[in-house]
């Protein structure tokens, strides 16, 4: 049922009047890659929110959707939603719920929707669910009783739950929708009360724009029948009158087409032509430049009423107003219009031009439906100039690349390879074709020009095989379609097929009635057409198109001389930049010699600079070897000096001689141990102070007896300290340490010598020696320096420029502050 009502939408252009809704001028629809370009620079906002709620939409309404689709339209429901969450958009929130349910509903995942039903505690959010669910099964494909039945229990469901909780809008929507469901279950006075009941609560509401759509939906949703065509006028006429009172114009343009459409489909083709003509005289008056659908409806009448010369006057103003508005959207359907014209003016090669025209639009669109329908002509117009062949190589390409979907254009591609046949004398392989064409209509049944076309297709094709009672058959079936429902001059040949098929069967008054009526029609239809004024239209649209042409030679002539002007300036700028360049090449040249000569004087210089830089590198290595030499060569001599003293040391029996020289010794090992630090380090100015203090400590408990007794702690900081400082520090750390490990502990007693060295600001030394031992004699002044040891150290710590300490409390302790150098 849904289909034949799409089919129906396809033929008949009611729906374009009736898509507007309650807004009759749309804005302009955009590609799914502009929205897509939209939605990825939009702000976070409700209006993004709305991009993608549209964009689903259009991915779910998609005539053939893909898998992937749907899941693209469900991943914008779950962003859409986010954010309209986020940004509390309540409205957008509740639309973008609303889209995962229908991308489900498309993909046949009713479980998931019935589950999404049941846990919601949004109660307004389950009323517009279930309707969807409802919609999906009144809107089925090929949906039968149980499918109708379904979707009236869905809508109910609805309509007791908005009533329930006193949602007005869900139970008035509810309500529409029970009405729907009526007239495609064919109970028109059930859902007629649907309707009138809300129409009425409105009316008393003094709701009277609301009214008036309900007034136009109950006049569009209610099905065609000879019953119902006076009630669809008169619900159309409800709604302009209050359209008319309410002065909006553009509703009322809008009513004015829909209710010519309505007398159209009921044969009243002077009322239909009245209204539309009525319509184009308000969007003129509106400034309305777009007028081709209103053109293409009264090119439909006037060739229902054979009115050829009137009909093509409105094709060809139909085809301006395209030019003029730069909208194509009607430009396939306009060309068919005009090549079914001149078919019907027996012109073939007019007509094939204008149908190939369309077939050139439909096709760049992908649509398959009209591309069908324009074949089925085609074939018709190519078999009358003998090119049946071509027509068959048409057709089988068209299965190839647009295949059929729907019945109707099966209908008519069944049609079209069996005229092939019928041409080619294959009469058994046509007559299949035929019964094709005949089973297809009786999936449809839509009593339009194209089921009026398929049984007098069959009928010519028995009468042509004498076989009159099968041939009188169809063609009386073809005849009893509603009148405006088929072309004049088709209704004509059947009368005149009928007469002869009734005179072989000997209907003798049944043959008189139908010459008669061809008689008629045939005066009928040579009165209206004349050929001179067919002529008259021709010419004027071939002059009106030859001064198109000749406009567009005198541009396309003024743009060659621009564009001669523009060649001329290019050549001209061209050669001067050629010599520019040609002189920057030059300077560059020279530049380039400039520069290699002043490298080349460079690199002279750099191998200069690096022959001195090694010259002086070698030097220095020469240098540091020296430095090297000569600390190796003092340590050796001082070890030289430590061991003829030693010597000495063994033929004296002095025990004050032998004290000073072992004292001298240590003072000469404090500084041979400085010279080996030195030539043996990378840095020859540089002794590092951890390692030389623990080897001369460690020196120094090797000199001395019962040392053992003794612990030294040594906290040492990493400092590098230069031989000038070095030398005198490690002399006074040798007086101190020897003076405590001889003096510090008497008759062997154990104790602790303790040296740190740390810095105690930017640059600046500390070291402390302490013992705690007995310390030194109460009698002993230190400020007067009587002992060389404690000389040497005052000496020692004045080459440093340091401050000495010293304390003899709990043991001796000695610092000494110096800054490093």
């Amino acid at each position: 049922m849904s289909i034949a009502r799409s089919i129906i939408c396809l033929f008949f252009p009611l729906l374009l009047c009736l898509n507007a809704g309650a807004q009759p001028r749309l804005k302009k629809e955009i590609s799914i890659q502009e929205r897509w370009a939209l939605i990825n620079s939009a702000a976070q906002d409700s209006n993004l929110v709305d991009l993608m709620i549209e964009q689903g939409q259009h991915y779910v309404w998609m005539p053939e959707k893909l898998r992937v689709q749907l899941d693209t339209a469900l991943l914008l429901s779950s962003r859409a939603k986010e954010l309209a969450q986020r940004i509390h958009y309540q409205n957008g929130y509740m639309e973008a719920r609303l889209l995962g349910v229908k991308a489900l509903l498309e993909g046949r995942q009713l479980t998931q929707v019935v589950d999404l039903i049941r846990i919601s505690t949004d109660k307004v959010f389950v009323v517009h669910a279930q309707m969807l669910v409802g919609i999906s099964y009144l809107e089925r494909p090929y949906s039968n009783k149980a499918d109708m039945d379904t979707a009236g229990i869905w809508f109910r469901q609805a309509f007791y739950e908005s009533r329930k909780i006193g949602y007005i809008k869900g139970r008035r929507e509810s309500t529409r929708l029970l009405g729907r469901h009526y007239f495609e279950s064919h109970n028109i006075r059930a859902g007629k009360e649907m309707y009138l009941g809300i129409i009425n609560e409105l009316h008393t509401e003094h709701n009277y724009l609301d009214e008036a759509d309900w007034w136009i939906d109950l006049g569009y949703r209610i099905p065609d029948h000879d019953s119902t065509f006076t009630e669809k006028a008169e619900y159309m006429t409800n709604a302009l009158l209050i359209y008319i009172r309410l002065r909006d114009i553009p509703r009322q343009i809008w009513v004015w087409g829909a209710r010519a459409e309505v007398y159209r489909r009921q044969g009243k083709l002077q009322l239909a032509e009245a209204g539309l003509l009525k319509v184009l005289e308000m969007e003129r008056a509106q400034g309305d430049k777009y007028l081709p659908r209103n053109y293409i409806q009264l090119m439909d009448i006037s060739l229902f009423r054979s009115n050829l010369n009137k009909a093509l006057g409105y094709g060809l103003a139909c085809v301006q107003a395209i030019d003029e508005s730069g909208d194509s959207s009607m430009a396939g359907m306009t060309y068919e219009k005009i090549g079914s014209i001149y078919s019907q003016l027996n012109d073939p090669t007019r007509s094939i031009e204008w149908y190939r025209k369309a077939l050139t639009v439909y096709e760049r669109n992908f649509d398959k439906g009209p591309v069908s329908r324009i074949n089925y002509f085609l074939t018709k117009e190519l078999i009358k100039l003998g090119k049946t062949a071509e027509a068959l190589a048409m057709l089988h390409r068209t299965m190839k690349y647009f295949p059929p979907v729907h019945s109707l254009n099966k209908e008519l591609v069944a049609g079209a390879f069996a005229a092939c046949y019928t041409e080619m004398g294959q009469y058994r392989k046509a007559e299949q074709y035929y019964h094709q064409m005949l089973y297809w209509e009786s999936r449809t049944r839509l009593g339009n020009e194209i089921s009026a076309i398929t049984y007098y297709s069959v009928g010519k094709f028995y009468l042509e095989r004498k076989q009159y009672q099968q041939a009188a058959i169809y063609l009386d079936t073809a005849l009893s379609i509603t009148p405006g429902r088929t072309p004049v001059t088709m209704v004509k040949d059947m009368h005149l097929m009928l007469f002869q098929a009734d005179s072989i069967l000997n209907r003798n008054a049944s043959a008189i009635h139908h010459l008669r009526a061809y008689q008629l029609l045939s005066d009928s239809i040579y009165s209206a057409t004349h050929v001179k004024e067919l002529e008259e239209i021709q010419v004027k649209y071939e002059t009106s198109q030859k001064e198109k042409d000749i406009a567009a030679l005198r541009q396309q002539s003024r743009m060659q001389q621009k564009q001669i002007k523009q060649s001329n300036l290019l050549k001209r700028v061209t050669f001067g930049s050629i010599i520019l360049l040609v002189l920057l090449l030059l300077l560059s040249v020279n530049r380039y010699r400039l520069k290699q000569r002043s490298i080349q004087a460079l690199a002279i210089k750099q191998k200069e600079i690096t022959d001195k830089n090694s010259s002086l590198q070698r030097l220095v290595e020469e240098k540091e070897w020296l430095v090297k030499e000569v600390h190796h060569r003092v340590k050796n001599n001082l070890q030289i000096v430590m061991s003829l003293l030693n010597t000495q040391s063994n033929f004296l029996e002095s025990e004050a001689a032998l004290a000073a020289i072992k004292d001298s010794a240590h003072r000469m090992q404090s500084i041979s141990l400085i010279h080996q630090k030195l030539y043996q380090s990378e840095y020859l100015s540089l002794v590092s102070m951890p390692s030389y203090i623990h080897e001369l400590v460690h020196y120094l408990e090797d000199s001395y007896r019962g040392v053992v007794r003794i612990f030294f702690d040594l906290h040492v900081a990493p400092v590098e300290m230069d031989v000038s400082q070095a030398v005198p520090m490690g002399l006074i750390l040798s007086e101190v340490v020897t003076n405590a490990i001889k003096y510090a502990f008497p008759n062997g007693k154990a104790g602790s010598i303790s040296i740190s060295l740390d810095y105690i600001g930017d640059a600046k030394l500390l070291l402390v020696i302490a013992d705690n031992g007995k310390g030194l004699p109460a009698d002993v002044n230190f400020a007067e320096g009587k002992s060389l040891g404690i000389r040497l150290i005052q000496t020692f710590a004045a080459q440093l420029d340091g401050q000495l300490e010293i304390e003899s409390k709990n043991g001796l302790t000695v610092r000494l502050t110096f800054h490093q150098q």
